[in-house]
């Protein structure tokens, strides 16, 4: 089973119920929802909306939705993603990943702009027995684009740059190996 950001939470979680011969966690977040929310939000908000933001999340986390939001921080805590969020809140991708008896092939690359290669290392670190590629220059999409903040942008929009060849060698390698 293999899962792609968000995904691969999914596929770790569903490996963990049982029936793939193998997990495949592809630019997946190594820590949970709440952590990076506060972590991407802390330096980016005022202090009295980062302790709304942490009112939120906390009421979240403990299954409960929350009627006053912010305008500012509505389009994180609409009422309409609430349920995704609470349920999102209950997992921990460490703890679904070290769960794991099965091999386990963590990639992540250098150049992704929404999920940090130190998250790789995170689930890495939780999971031993995992093994951890990461290559150089790929991004969230999967493309290689370097250092080339102008090929990063094209490539969210253009579907002709080619998925990286070291991806597909190390995806293929794993599936294949005894």
């Amino acid at each position: 089973m293999a899962g792609h950001s968000e995904g691969a939470q999914i596929a770790a979680e569903a490996c963990k119920q049982g029936g793939a011969d193998a997990c495949v966690l592809i630019a997946g977040a190594g820590h949970p929802l709440d952590d990076i929310l506060r972590d991407q939000l802390k330096d980016k908000l005022p202090p009295p909306l980062y302790a709304e933001n942490e009112r939120i999340l906390v009421s979240l986390k403990a299954g409960k939705p929350v009627d006053k939001v912010p305008q500012p921080l509505m389009t994180l805590y609409h009422p309409s993603v609430q349920p995704y969020l609470i349920s999102s809140l209950r997992h921990d991708p460490r703890a679904a990943v070290a769960a794991l008896t099965m091999p386990v092939l963590i990639l992540q690359g250098t150049s992704d702009i929404q999920v940090q290669e130190s998250e790789a290392k995170e689930l890495a670190k939780a999971a031993p027995r995992a093994k951890l590629v990461v290559v150089d220059g790929m991004n969230h999409l999967l493309k290689m684009v370097g250092k080339d903040e102008a090929l990063q942008q094209k490539s969210y929009g253009s579907p002709e740059l080619p998925v990286s060849p070291q991806l597909i060698d190390a995806l293929s390698g794993f599936v294949k190996a005894p």
